[in-house]
């Protein structure tokens, strides 16, 4: 009798391999089993030699086995945090070597810390935020014994003749990239090194405004501005100077140039010198004023300016002058004021100043009334 179960068993194991000999996919082993089999059961070769291939089923793509998944995965994420801690111990080794190296150009942990303290201030410049960006910046003399009790009405004149200028110089344009770079810079006067930070903002349009900034020791920021090719910026590089230091040039340098005893060879230059320190609209005059004054044969013996000072009424600041001129007879002073803003110094007009005689001849006094126009 035969054996039905053993027959069922190996019927349906060749029944499961059919669909993979036909697919090509068995060893050849599996096949010349089918083969011997289908000799000798009908039932299967029937179903073998008639089997349609649609009902052949897919036989999937063998998959990783999870325990070699499981390492690849290992082996790249170790790979990957030794790439990292490799960079990370090259970066750390780059920053220590500058900060005790201290070279111009050669970050350290000091000037990556200044990048990072920078940048926010040149966003709100980008932004036009000039309320938050004057909280950054050093205020000049505004807190002097003669200024200090305006400082919050000059930093809001600041404020608005920030926004007015920038918005005339790159309001019609979008900011389209900022880079702070920080790095060690010489002090000369100091003999040591201090932390320099360069800011460029580029547009759309193709202007670039330019800053260098350095930090005092109050922790306020000051500066120089570059506009870099841009005339309608003029205005608003002139007026971010002024509010670092609510001044017109070094006082003692125009002193300097406003005393000749003797004319110098250079003359020309020296107009052009004195008439940059004023506002644009008057300097032709200031210089036809002055070479008139001196084609006459009167000189100038002395000028003093005061520290700069903030007329409440007039809501400008200014300086209090004295300018003395010098005939053959004897001497004049001159005595009063300049006003001046971030445009330049305003000549004095009629009534800012007088005129004190010692001995000097009524035609002295007239040119030095009209020395600045």
């Amino acid at each position: 009798m035969k054996n039905t179960n053993n027959r069922n068993t190996n019927c349906e194991i060749i029944r499961d391999l059919m669909p993979l000999c036909s697919e090509g996919l068995c060893s050849e082993e599996s096949k010349a089993l089918i083969e011997e089999h289908i000799q000798t059961c009908a039932d299967c070769r029937k179903l073998y030699e008639g089997l349609p291939a649609d009902t052949i089923p897919d036989v999937p793509v063998p998959e990783e086995p999870k325990a070699l998944r499981k390492v690849n995965k290992k082996l790249k994420f170790g790979k990957a945090w030794l790439i990292l801690l490799i960079a990370l111990v090259l970066g750390l080794g780059y920053l220590t070597v500058g900060q005790f190296a201290k070279v111009e150009y050669i970050q350290s942990f000091e000037t990556l810390w200044r990048n990072v303290e920078v940048y926010p201030i040149a966003r709100m410049i980008a932004k036009g935020d000039f309320e938050s960006f004057n909280e950054w910046v050093s205020t000049g003399d505004i807190d002097n014994l003669y200024t200090y009790k305006y400082f919050d009405e000059i930093r809001a004149q600041d404020v608005e003749n920030l926004k007015v200028t920038y918005q005339e110089a790159y309001g019609d344009t979008k900011v389209k990239h900022i880079e702070v770079k920080s790095f060690y810079t010489e002090h000369y006067a100091k003999r040591s090194k201090l932390i320099g930070s360069e800011i460029e903002i580029r547009y759309e349009n193709g202007d670039m405004l330019g800053f260098w900034l350095g930090k005092g020791i109050d922790g306020l920021y000051y500066g120089d501005v570059g506009t870099f090719d841009n005339e309608k910026a003029a205005n608003f590089q002139k007026a971010m100077d002024f509010i670092m230091e609510h001044e017109q040039e070094p006082r003692g340098f125009t002193e300097t140039l406003l005393t000749m005893e003797e004319l110098p060879p250079t003359l020309d230059n020296r107009l052009l010198m004195i008439a940059h320190r004023f506002t644009p609209d008057s300097q032709e005059t200031i210089q036809a004023g002055i070479r008139a004054y001196l084609d006459k044969g009167y000189r100038t013996t002395s000028c003093t300016f005061s520290p700069s000072r903030y007329d409440e009424d007039r809501k400008m600041f200014y300086y209090e002058f004295t300018l003395t001129g010098k005939d053959d007879k004897g001497t004049a002073l001159m005595a009063g004021r300049m006003y001046f803003d971030y445009m330049g110094i305003y000549p004095p007009e009629e009534g800012d100043f007088h005129i004190y005689e010692n001995g000097c001849t009524p035609e002295l006094t007239d040119a030095l009334a009209h020395f600045f126009g």
